[in-house]
């Protein structure tokens, strides 16, 4: 037929846009060809283009299927989104102490790399745990690490210079610096909540 649109002639199949693909002899009679054959003439003296139309319909029905692909994958971000923040809030008002447990088992742990280099502490944050116990649980082990502030560590290292334990002091400022890291880092505080940690960075 001769296109009402491009005025050029075009040669299509009469079941082209059949959803189930060609269909032809034997599976089509004859009569079902000229009824399909007078359908597309009606198309064409309309002004329309069969073969374009069914181009356009299969490109409709792509773009539908990449819309609804697209909508699915932004409501799968958001469920995610919304589970991740739940379990940021969750981990964000976590204790000093169960930070600490956390951090020992994650980080305090003697592992080795794939490159054989030992990552962790060698006694598994035994060390760590003595002095944690003695020092810096009966102030605030209780207390949400997120709620924590300044003062509230400097009077942790400020007992132990006061009573001439320097040493104890810096022991306790390193490994204090070293779980809030972790924290920052791991356990998703709050922007504002880095910012009230970052000081012993």
């Amino acid at each position: 037929f001769k296109s009402p649109v491009s005025g050029k002639q075009v040669r299509t199949q009469l079941w082209a846009d059949n959803e189930q693909g060609v269909i032809g002899f034997p599976d089509a009679s004859l009569e079902e060809a000229k009824r399909r054959a007078g359908q597309l003439r009606a198309l064409v003296a309309d002004g329309i283009d069969p073969v374009m139309q069914a181009e356009q319909k299969r490109q409709g029905e792509l773009q539908a299927a990449e819309s609804e692909r697209q909508r699915v994958a932004d409501d799968q971000r958001q469920r995610d989104a919304a589970i991740a923040a739940t379990e940021a809030e969750s981990l964000r008002r976590k204790t000093v102490r169960q930070v600490f447990d956390q951090w020992r088992a994650t980080e305090l742990q003697p592992l080795f790399r794939a490159d054989g280099k030992r990552i962790g502490r060698k006694d598994g944050g035994q060390y760590v745990f003595e002095q944690f116990t003695r020092h810096v649980f009966p102030a605030i082990g209780a207390r949400v690490l997120e709620d924590i502030r300044k003062p509230d560590l400097l009077a942790l290292l400020d007992v132990q210079i006061a009573a001439g334990k320097a040493r104890t002091a810096n022991v306790l400022l390193t490994d204090l610096k070293q779980m809030l890291d972790f924290a920052l880092a791991f356990i998703l505080l709050r922007p504002q909540g880095s910012g009230q940690l970052r000081f012993l960075g």
